[in-house]
């Protein structure tokens, strides 16, 4: 297809973004097709597309906490250079997301999840659930999300995987999966599910599309398992065990050991959950050790699973890193950047494992009000404080390194420079007291390598991320993809979705079609 027609469709196309509203993912889809537009204008696409795609979600992982991290990380281990870069910071091609949800500036996990994985902006703390329909599951499936990624890609033949050190039941993984719940609705017995006929999320993976999945390795073993098992279910349901009793072939893992005696085989589908709730902090891990294991233990085995499969459709893994959120929540540095550590040692570790036909996608959901502020030498700690003797900021009290715009704090500024900062549970300043730390509404980084990275590059929606992944896999979502660009002239079936319309016309229905 030659590239001055293509972008005549895309120029088409873009015009009705203004007949659609934000609760509508026609505007969402056209804005995605504006930023193809314009990155086809700079380089043609004539490489074939990926086959597999990687996504990985550091939750929390603003850029504050991307700097930050690789000042602490180079102080721990003596380094004059204070700014190496992670792993995913080599990659070839970077970009800005934009994160705000359907209706905040700054984005919860559910919300900023579902526009990633989904391409729909959505209401604070929903997942599965277009705007609009409250928090009662009354109107049905009309309330559900149709179009993920996941659930795309289980409609054209790819295998699907989720892995995370948070409970599989928590908002990021479960946004590759649940329909139309509050992302607190993780069991029967929780609060948020009272009075209401919502299916709770646990009972989800028993369904389209989580039961196709062929990897889910997380925690959260107490949401699945009733009180008469020490879980927390009053309904008397294991869901573990109903789901090993579903069709096909299905192992459960639940320790280290599991994972590393488990023989791959073509037709297993495998639920790993380790843990009762979420996964302890690796920096804890490394003293108390138990059976849980590591991010990369549960990426490793769930990549091996995935290419033993051997499916010619390819894959699609989402794997979280997500206790770098719930560190800064708590204000605890070091243990968030343990973690950040932890997911870029994974992230390092996967790409070894894989080929040119794999597309592996870095970013975050959100970041936090997290800060650098003063003039920190770069031979003092980043996490103590510097106390100015001259200048406007010579008041005489230490200005703290790093900055949390609120949450509970273990020190503050008169007394700061008197607590050993290399504690592993050492609290940062907090300017403004609070039980639980805030995200932050900045944009965020993304870093891809592999086939057709460069098309994430710029400034973009975070939704514009899902609606490059169905592009470059081909997914039906009802807009042009790159495999309906390589159409023979003839054949294939068209798009109609509201926004292709604008693309049917004999000058480019040969050129454009949806698989």
């Amino acid at each position: 297809m030659r590239l001055s027609t293509l972008l005549a469709v895309l120029s088409t196309a873009i015009a009705v973004h203004a007949q659609y509203q934000q609760s509508q993912i026609e505007f969402w889809n056209a804005l995605g097709t504006e930023h193809l537009q314009q990155k086809l204008r700079w380089k043609a696409p004539g490489d074939k597309g990926p086959k597999n795609v990687i996504f990985f979600l550091g939750d929390g992982m603003g850029l504050s906490m991307v700097t930050s991290g690789r000042v602490i990380t180079a102080e721990k281990t003596g380094r004059d250079y204070r700014n190496e870069k992670w792993a995913f910071e080599k990659f070839d091609f970077s970009g800005i997301l934009k994160t705000s949800s359907y209706d905040y500036h700054t984005t919860d996990s559910a919300a900023g999840a579902m526009a990633l994985f989904t391409g729909h902006k959505v209401e604070q703390n929903t997942l599965g659930r277009l705007p609009g329909f409250g928090e009662k599951c009354d109107k049905g499936d009309a309330s559900h999300i149709n179009d993920g990624i996941a659930e795309l890609a289980i409609a054209r033949g790819l295998d699907v995987g989720v892995v995370s050190t948070t409970r599989l039941t928590d908002a990021t993984p479960a946004a590759n999966f649940a329909k139309g719940v509050h992302r607190l609705m993780e069991h029967d017995s929780s609060t948020e599910i009272k009075n209401t006929n919502c299916t709770d999320i646990a009972q989800q993976i028993l369904r389209h599309p989580a039961d196709k999945f062929k990897v889910l390795m997380g925690g959260g073993h107490a949401f699945f398992t009733p009180t008469e098992e020490d879980g927390l279910r009053t309904d008397g349901r294991n869901i573990e065990k109903e789901w090993q009793a579903l069709p096909g072939r299905r192992t459960i893992l639940r320790t280290v050991d599991d994972i590393h005696a488990h023989a791959v085989n073509n037709d297993d589908q495998v639920l790993g959950v380790f843990h009762d709730k979420s996964f302890n902090y690796h920096l804890d891990e490394l003293v108390n050790k138990t059976s849980q294991p590591r991010l990369v233990d549960m990426s490793v085995k769930a990549l091996e699973i995935l290419q033993k499969s051997n499916n010619e459709n390819g894959f699609y893994l989402m794997i979280e890193g997500g206790h770098i959120d719930l560190a800064e929540h708590e204000n605890k540095m070091n243990l968030a950047t343990e973690e950040l550590a932890e997911f870029s040692h994974t992230i390092e570790t996967i790409r070894g494992m894989v080929g040119e036909d794999t597309l592996i996608v870095v970013t975050a959901d959100h970041g936090h009000a997290l800060t650098l502020p003063g003039y920190v030498h770069k031979h003092n700690s980043i996490l103590a404080a510097e106390v100015e003797t001259d200048g406007m900021d010579a008041d005489g009290l230490p200005i703290p390194n790093i900055l949390f715009a609120a949450g509970t704090s273990s020190t503050n500024r008169a007394n700061m420079t008197d607590y050993d900062q290399k504690q592993a549970h050492f609290q940062s300043v907090a300017a403004f007291p609070a039980k639980w730390g805030a995200h932050g509404g900045e944009d965020l980084g993304i870093w891809t390598q592999g086939p057709y990275s460069w098309l994430f590059s710029g400034s973009m929606e975070n939704t514009q991320v899902a609606y490059l992944i169905k592009f470059l896999l081909c997914l039906d979502h009802k807009e042009p993809t790159l495999c309906g660009m390589r159409k023979e002239e003839g054949g294939g079936n068209y798009a109609t979705g509201p926004v292709s319309a604008a693309l049917h016309n004999d000058a480019v229905l040969k050129a454009w079609c949806v698989v």
